[in-house]
């Protein structure tokens, strides 16, 4: 019918054998029906539906036969289109087919869904358990999210997403962007956390295209708000800007206009020369890096935490006696002055900075977002 070919429900093994989405698509049997092109796919997610859901991306098309009350039951959008007080087109074809008792079903045109993902998720919505694959790849996951999020299937993909999430939680510091999506979505919220807090510490840039995330400088799926995208960068600017903030002080503290009188170092003996010497320290080890602070927050604070302390001793070369009254030169002599000048520096404290951006950084909750209503 419809100049199509029908194709048999999909012969997915029982979930217990661990059958995965790989296969999906490849278990599809076609039944030509006709000669007549074009020729269109049909899947029967029920034998009985009274709904066809014609499904086309780019030159691909497929079409699934499906029951209107599990599109209305579950979706806001397709219960907008084909429910019962609808004035669309769609919807009044429905009841005028149905006013008819006609076995014919409604065809209802969708554009732009990944086709057999939409499949998987049918077969979800219409308890066709069996059919539906036990684990899906986050390539798959993703792309369930999207058309999840685009016809409102939040609470009818709650479960099986749940199931599929768990078996995929290893790899969400590799793929913090999909998962951005997939627990914007459907949750839970502390893995949107957990990914949030990876994305605001990581890489971010800004070209043409919009904001780049992550290691691999992708753009946010368009179904995420850009409040979210605006929180992660505002995070990120919030923690450099503290480091800097503290690299400022150190840099203007050594810098002092009354230097003459202001001396940083804590023990006296060669105390300028122990100020020059952090100073410099300072230049070489921060201040001569001209992108630091473009970087990611955990570049920025694994650069600061190998910065090595200073050594300086603080007894005077040109006297013949250390100040504890050991003669010079003296190959093993070590006391309280010999490398005393280490706690005088700016490395341990600016370290504990770096710490606290990382400790302090606990990610973006959904309260935050008033639209995420579901």
């Amino acid at each position: 019918m419809y100049g199509t070919i029908v194709v048999s429900s999909p012969a997915v093994t029982n979930a217990s054998s661990g059958n995965t989405d790989a296969n999906f698509s490849n278990t599809i049997h076609l039944t030509p029906q006709t000669t007549t092109p074009p020729f269109i796919a049909c899947v029967n997610i029920v034998p009985d539906g009274d709904v066809m859901l014609h499904v086309s991306a780019g030159y691909s098309s497929r079409r699934y036969l499906v029951y209107s009350q599990v599109l209305c039951g579950t979706s806001t959008v397709f219960r907008n289109m084909l429910g019962r007080h609808s004035v669309f087109s769609e919807a009044v074809a429905l009841r005028e087919s149905q006013q008819r008792d006609s076995i014919e079903p409604v065809v209802v045109t969708l554009h732009g869904d990944d086709l057999d993902t939409i499949g998987i998720i049918l077969y979800v919505l219409h308890g066709q358990n069996k059919k539906v694959p036990r684990r899906l790849s986050i390539e798959r996951l993703a792309k369930v999210s999207i058309i999840c999020d685009k016809y409102g299937w939040h609470e009818g993909l709650q479960v099986s997403a749940g199931v599929w999430t768990d078996m995929l939680r290893s790899k969400t510091k590799s793929h913090a962007v999909d998962w951005l999506l997939i627990s914007w979505v459907f949750g839970p919220e502390e893995v949107f956390m957990e990914v949030t807090r990876d994305l605001m510490l990581g890489e971010i840039s800004d070209n043409e295209d919009g904001i780049l995330f992550g290691k691999q400088q992708l753009l946010l799926a368009d179904c995420i708000p850009s409040a979210v995208s605006d929180k992660l960068v505002e995070g990120r600017e919030r923690w450099v800007n503290l480091i800097r903030t503290h690299v400022e002080n150190i840099q203007q503290t050594y810098l002092s206009e009354d230097n003459e009188s202001i001396v940083v170092c804590s023990r006296g003996l060669n105390a300028k020369q122990c100020d020059a010497m952090q100073l410099g320290h300072l230049y070489r080890s921060l201040l001569a890096s001209a992108g630091l602070y473009s970087d990611s927050v955990f570049n920025i604070t694994s650069t600061i935490k190998k910065i090595p302390g200073m050594k300086f001793d603080m007894f005077d070369p040109e006297q013949s006696y250390c100040p504890c009254g050991t003669r010079f030169p003296s190959a093993r002599h070590t006391c309280a002055y010999t490398d005393a000048h280490c706690e005088c520096g700016w490395v341990s404290t600016l370290r504990e900075v770096a710490d606290e951006c990382l400790e302090m950084c606990n990610g973006l909750v959904f309260a935050e977002f008033p639209s995420r209503t579901w």
